[in-house]
């Protein structure tokens, strides 16, 4: 549809503040995730003759907010209201291009074009949706004035980008946008080459070898893909198989070809193999190793040019098929630093970033830190890591920085050279390092953990280590199971009782609920004198009377389960709705009674405020349920938050503070045993902290690095009271004889070592596996029998 300069109407007879109201409700609504609402008030304000920039930013913004809405009710029948509603923000967008407060202003018509990229991806998230072949010739009419609307708007989009200054970068924008969109939204074969000729071969005025880095690796030839917001934490992806068309797209590799740059024949190369497996044959990868070489001049100019570069070329060339064994690629790498360098060189993927990383040191005119991740020590023999060592001390006297910042860092600590020597093969190439077979992981004198739980035998079974309690002698947690092959992605739960003595396990199953949102279910488990409570994530909340086992389910009440629900009686207080409500629920009367939303208008409490996000529950010392919010929960650790109380006696709330930094909110101190598992430590790298602040998991040797008795794979637990340091014991896991749980891999059995923090209860410790289907037990008689043992030993050696 033609859009003029005076599409904005102007009735003479209509008061401005009734605009206004329309104006203030659109914003409310918006923010308090009500797009159908927001939409209808600001083209209202609009209609009445409100048209500045800001009432025209809501109509496009609320728009394609009721696009996401409408898509994420996930009915097929919608389709052709999500795609009006999508051409409506496209149609928004451009009137709001022609009216005078932007046409007249050099400012906002740069602001304006920056809300471009959010037009795009409305664009797609509408297309795409509409997955299937048949709604696609269905909604063909609709798709078509769609795109035809977006292609309008794009021109004029560049229209006014090219007139610009440079430094605003608009053209740069457009671009992008231009080669997100192109296979979706032009259909006719000779248009799709025009235009990707034109868009391939364009320069910029400024950053021109970034603008077409990020053009050509966010092309995709076959598959065109969105993300759909369906939350402030989760993204939802959209994805389309897009049609073949093998002779266009050979004019395409042929073009890129033709062009001649280095990059445009590494981005035919991916064309030409875009991903479908992730494995590569050895022709396919050493093709790509080969461009990418070719690229080396560009990418030693520019440290974030070759990270991007980098993430690029890991896609394209595919993944190693067996990790533990090396393939040799055949490549041509001209001016390549070995003494045998004449082509085809046969190398591993190692030895080609080695090369690669060599190579940009040398040339490189500053010091940039992500060249390194190139080097893989494990890999390399005594020969090439002291030409490691000796180009690094060039790059760091050329570029001025401190050898030391630069020096290469191995699991062993700085970079040392291995004491053996590598020995050419009988044919003279060089054989790839055959990687050691770790040492088992029984240390002499450890605390030796042998018994291990498979509560069930069900497909896909997936405990939830952090659901455990310790209950009338009893250990209560939760796990999930696939519903079987006819239904992979359905969610079965199941609550779990395990008996030490005897080592029994009960399983009560939950009734069949909805689906969680995602191919990550999780749920939390609350234990009450009464009842079981199971809140799953965006699914339901399930409670289970103790004395009949009876189960209600309660699938409107979805809880965000990112904030910790706090049980006080006979009532549940919990986070719903994605953050966004604060609701109580009565177990007794089995009724839910909403105490806080930031979508309620007009507010009834002090945090019924659109825009915050409920971050923290806990009981003050006033006996009031105390509710933390953040002010930005799109940005957490930099948020201030909002805290207000509500009184269960008096049903009032009262604003505690606003707008304060999180670290001066008075929490309580969360209370532990006497003793508490505080994390396995084994290996060495970085500290990785571990859920609710008990600990880390840190990497460390047992030895110094230097000494011969060195190894890399002992495991230490380190445990804590509330009294003394931390104490540091050496520990062992070993399966019992035939129970076998991951297959032999290389000649090397793995074990399903436990990574996260145990669980102590005064009869076990309880050590899970992370996303496994059991978990490791540790009697605490033995744990008591092993620190006695452990002390005398101490007290009996010589000081």
């Amino acid at each position: 549809m033609p859009v003029s300069a005076t599409a904005c109407p102007r009735p003479p007879s209509i008061p401005r503040e009734e605009a206004a109201r329309f104006h203030e409700e659109a914003e409310w609504a918006l923010a308090a995730g009500f797009p159908k609402r927001a939409s209808a008030t600001a083209e209202s304000a609009w209609a009445l003759g409100r048209c500045d920039s800001g009432i025209a930013r809501l109509r496009v913004r609320a728009a394609f907010g009721e696009v996401r809405e409408l898509i994420l009710r996930d009915d097929p029948a919608l389709a052709s209201s999500w795609l009006e509603r999508a051409n409506q923000g496209v149609d928004a967008w451009r009137e709001g291009l022609q009216i005078e407060p932007v046409r007249n202003d050099t400012i906002q018509q740069r602001q304006w074009i920056e809300l471009f990229p959010e037009v795009a991806d409305g664009l797609l998230q509408a297309s795409l949706a509409v997955g299937s072949a048949s709604a696609q010739i269905e909604e063909h009419a609709a798709l078509a004035r769609l795109h035809e609307s977006f292609a309008e708007a794009l021109r004029e989009a560049r229209q006014v980008a090219e007139h610009q200054p440079p430094e605003s970068a608009l053209l740069a924008l457009v671009s992008l946008v231009q080669g997100r969109t192109a296979r979706v939204t032009i259909a006719n074969p000779d248009e799709q080459l025009a235009v990707l000729r034109e868009l391939f071969s364009r320069h910029f005025p400024q950053d021109d070898d970034k603008v077409r880095m990020q053009i050509r690796t966010a092309f995709r030839w076959r598959r065109a893909s969105a993300s759909l917001p369906s939350s402030l934490q989760s993204k939802r992806g959209l994805n389309r198989q897009l049609p073949r068309n093998e002779p266009l797209e050979r004019h395409v590799i042929a073009l890129l070809r033709a062009l001649g740059t280095p990059e445009d024949r590494f981005l035919a190369e991916s064309i030409s193999l875009e991903p479908r497996h992730w494995v590569r044959s050895v022709a396919d990868a050493s093709r790509v190793m080969e461009c990418f070489w070719a690229m080396r001049d560009l990418l030693a100019t520019d440290g974030a040019l070759f990270e991007q570069y980098l993430e690029f070329f890991n896609v394209v060339r595919g993944q190693e098929p067996d990790p533990e064994c090396k393939r040799i690629y055949r490549v041509r790498l001209p001016e390549a630093l070995l003494p045998q360098s004449t082509p085809p060189m046969e190398i591993t993927d190692h030895e080609f970033s080695r090369l690669l990383f060599i190579h940009l040191i040398a040339h490189a005119p500053r010091s940039h830190p992500g060249f390194e991740s190139l080097l893989h020590f494990s890999s390399y023999t005594r020969e090439q890591i002291l030409e490691l060592q000796t180009a690094i001390k060039y790059y760091a006297a050329r570029t001025g920085t401190s050898l030391r910042s630069l020096q290469p860092r191995t699991r062993n600590g700085l970079m040392n050279v291995p004491a053996e020597t590598a020995q050419p093969s009988p044919d003279g190439i060089r054989a790839p390092t055959t990687m050691p077979t770790p040492a088992s992981n029984v240390t002499a004198g450890a605390l030796p953990v042998t018994r291990f739980i498979l509560p069930a035998q069900l497909p896909r079974l997936h405990l939830l280590a952090g659901s455990f309690h310790w209950e009338n002698d009893r250990l209560w947690f939760l796990a999930s199971s696939s519903a079987g092959e006819t239904h992979p992605f359905k969610t079965n739960w199941h609550l779990f009782a395990y008996t030490p003595d005897g080592a029994r396990v009960e399983r009560f199953d939950l009734p069949a609920g909805p689906e969680p949102i995602g191919n990550d279910p999780q749920a939390r488990l609350t234990i009450s004198p009464t009842h079981f409570i199971v809140d799953a994530k965006n699914a339901f909340l399930a409670i289970c009377d103790r004395n009949t086992m009876r189960w209600a389910q309660y699938p409107e009440i979805k809880s965000a389960l990112t904030v910790q629900s706090l049980l006080d009686g006979d009532a549940l207080y919990l986070v719903t709705d994605q953050g966004k409500a604060f609701v109580r629920f009565d177990l007794r009367l089995r009724r839910a009674e909403v105490l806080a939303s930031t979508q309620r208008h007009p507010s009834q409490s002090p945090l019924d405020q659109p825009g915050l996000g409920f971050n923290r529950v806990w009981k003050n010392r006033a006996n009031e349920i105390a509710v933390a919010a953040l002010i930005d929960p799109t940005n957490p650790p930099l948020s201030f938050v909002t805290v207000a109380a509500w009184s269960s006696d008096t049903t009032q709330w009262r604003l505690v503070e606003t707008n304060q930094p999180k670290t001066a909110l008075n929490q309580p101190v969360r209370e532990t045993g006497a003793l508490q598992p505080a994390g396995i430590l084994f290996g060495i790298s970085r500290p990785i902290p571990i859920r609710d602040g008990q600990g880390f998991v840190q990497f460390r040797p047992l030895f110094p690095p230097s000494s011969d008795r060195a190894v890399n794979n002992d495991l230490y637990l380190r445990i804590r009271d509330q009294s003394n340091a931390p104490i540091e014991l050496p520990i062992s896991f070993s399966l019992p004889d035939g129970l076998s749980l991951v297959p032999p891999r290389v000649g090397i059995t793995t074990l399903p070592i436990p990574i996260d923090s145990g669980f102590a209860s005064p009869s076990v410790w309880v050590f899970p596996i992370t996303n496994g289907p059991g978990f490791w037990v540790l009697p605490t008689r033995e744990m008591e029998a092993y620190l006695a043992a452990r002390r005398a030993r101490q007290a009996g050696a010589p000081r």
